[in-house]
Order: C-alpha cells, then sequence, then structure tokens
C-alpha cells in the first residue's frame, strides 16, 4: 500500500502502513509524543500519513458485498474489486467539539482518569448524528461536568485536525449559564487553584461561591474544576506553582493550549485601557500618545490615554 502525500520540489512523498527492509533497526514512535519536537510542516505531514493510513487499515473490505477494496487515486479512494459491485469510498472525517466554558475569570477545565497526575485540558467530544455543533457543545459540558452552557454565548473560535485516527477538532468560546442555586463551595485546597500565584499583578478573587458546581460524571470524567485565568496564565507561561500542585494542560500544539491562550487574552483586565496601544511615538518633541496611570477611590489602576498632543 502506498499513499501519495505531497510534491515537494517536484518529488513525490508517500507513506505506507509496512515498515520497508531498509527500515531494520528502527521502530515506530508515537507522533503525538515527538511531533511537538518537530517543524509544523513535517509534523502536519506525518499526522496527514498517519490518518490516510488508519483509514485504509479500518477499510480493507467493501461494506455492500464483503469483497477487497482495491486502492485508487494514488491511495486517496478505496474501490470495491467486485465488478458487480464497484462502490467507491473516500476518507471521512469525524468532527468533534472542544470548548472554552466561561464564568467571568473562571474556566471550566477537566481531567480523564487515564491521564497522568495533574493534567487537566478543555472540555471536548464528538458531533453526533443530527446534531449541530452548538447542540453538541451543550449536550457535552451537561453529560461531562453538569453544567448548564448558554447557548446564545457560543461562538467559533478555531480548528485543527487531529488524525488520532481521523477528527477535526472544531474549537469554540461560551459561557455557562448562572445558577445561584447551584453554588461551588471550593474546598481550601482547590482555592489554590482559582488564584493568581503572580504576586505582582493579584487581582480580586469575586463570585467563587457563585459558580456553578460541577457535577461530574464518573464514566466521562475523573474531575472537573473551575480554575482562574491568573492561575491558568501561570501554568502557561511556564511559571513555577505552589508546593504541592502539580498542574499542567496540553502543550503549544494542541488547540486546546490555543484556546486557552486567546481566551486569557480576550479576558484582560478591563481596568487598563492602555491594553489597545501599540507604542508611544515621538515626534519632533511632542507626544503623539501619552499613558498616564492613575489610581481610583477603591485601589484600582488604570492607564488613561491622553490623545491631544502635549508639548514636552
Amino acid at each position: 500500500m502506498m499513499i501519495l502525500l505531497s510534491l515537494q520540489l517536484m518529488w513525490p512523498i508517500f507513506s505506507g502502513g509496512t515498515k520497508p527492509m531498509w527500515l531494520e533497526g528502527t521502530e515506530f514512535v508515537d507522533l503525538r509524543r515527538y511531533g511537538p519536537n518537530m517543524k509544523a510542516s513535517e509534523a502536519g505531514l506525518l499526522a496527514y500519513a498517519r490518518g490516510m493510513i488508519e483509514w485504509h487499515s479500518q477499510n480493507r473490505f467493501c461494506g455492500h458485498c464483503g469483497m477487497r477494496k482495491v486502492s485508487k487515486d494514488g491511495g486517496h479512494s478505496l474501490k470495491c474489486s467486485s465488478e458487480s459491485c464497484n462502490a467507491v469510498v473516500y476518507p471521512r472525517l469525524d468532527p468533534a467539539v472542544i470548548m472554552v466554558i466561561a464564568d467571568g475569570d473562571y474556566v471550566l477545565l477537566g481531567r480523564q482518569s487515564k491521564w497522568e497526575p495533574g493534567r487537566y485540558s478543555l472540555l471536548a467530544g464528538f458531533v453526533e448524528i443530527g446534531e449541530t455543533f452548538e447542540m453538541a457543545i451543550a449536550r457535552e459540558v451537561q453529560e461531562e461536568a453538569g453544567i448548564i452552557v448558554d447557548r446564545s454565548s457560543i461562538r467559533y473560535f478555531a480548528s485543527q485536525p487531529w488524525p488520532f485516527p481521523s477528527s477535526l477538532m472544531v474549537g469554540f468560546l461560551a459561557s455557562a449559564e448562572k445558577n445561584e442555586s447551584s453554588a461551588s463551595k471550593i474546598s481550601p485546597m482547590r482555592r489554590e487553584q482559582v488564584v493568581p500565584i503572580d504576586n505582582s499583578s493579584l487581582s480580586t478573587i469575586r463570585d467563587i461561591d457563585s459558580l456553578p458546581k460541577p457535577a461530574v460524571n464518573d464514566n466521562e470524567l475523573e474531575d472537573a474544576q473551575w480554575i482562574h485565568k491568573d492561575f491558568l496564565r501561570a501554568v502557561l507561561s511556564g511559571n513555577s506553582l505552589p508546593p504541592g500542585v502539580k498542574f499542567h494542560v496540553p502543550g503549544k500544539y494542541a488547540i486546546a493550549h490555543y484556546l486557552m491562550e486567546k481566551w486569557i487574552a480576550e479576558t484582560r483586565c478591563n481596568n487598563w485601557a492602555g491594553d489597545e496601544i501599540e507604542t508611544v511615538q515621538i515626534d519632533e518633541g511632542v507626544f503623539k500618545y501619552v499613558l498616564i496611570r492613575i489610581h481610583d477611590n477603591n485601589g484600582s489602576q488604570k492607564l488613561v490615554r491622553l490623545t491631544s498632543p502635549i508639548i514636552y
């Protein structure tokens, strides 16, 4: 079996499902483990190859008559070998949703029991027949964590092919519905995971007890927690965690990591008016932009932009 993957500098690149004789003494490795250390173009090509090989291995016989299938179109279609059938199939994708479920400055993260200790990620799940993406998001979050999603808040953000074996991860951002009667009572140990750990940027932790309480489905997840954005920002930045705290998330190769970063960027503190200002330029002794830091009566800090030029 040979599958045409690409043409680079006019040279064809193929993949196959068996190890060539000239590779004796080597071994196949998990792309998910080694892919993050490769160039994006190389990792993407290998992911493509893996997905195609998996598709071939799972579709060796015709689903209509049971006869062997024959590879066609450079390995991108499979045709039944029976002349009386001639059924043709093409590679298929299994769409899955992955979502940032937020409540103010908190995001809902979960973990599966088979993961290494301390690993958490965004909730995700496959889209079922007859569902829209929005329906799948609401169902998965409620099934896995018992949280109701505000469907009017759902918005698409990004997608990522995930050929393990044949998924397309579609990323969304959404908000949890407020549920005052089901407040989340976070134990003191868990509170360590929802407070900022960077003392230079401490912010007020508000409404911890008003967060909807996760009701974890043991068949889906081992745990689900509301994590504060400051804690998550520190984790994504690789900062040291408090003693005894084990917590990590998927690496930069994963869409989960990307969605977390984008959510944090979108939820920057509204008190800082200077976030949108890229540079402070000076032109012939005149400040085009002047930023002044002030404190209000509540102790909040603000950056104020003066738009009128000021002679200095």
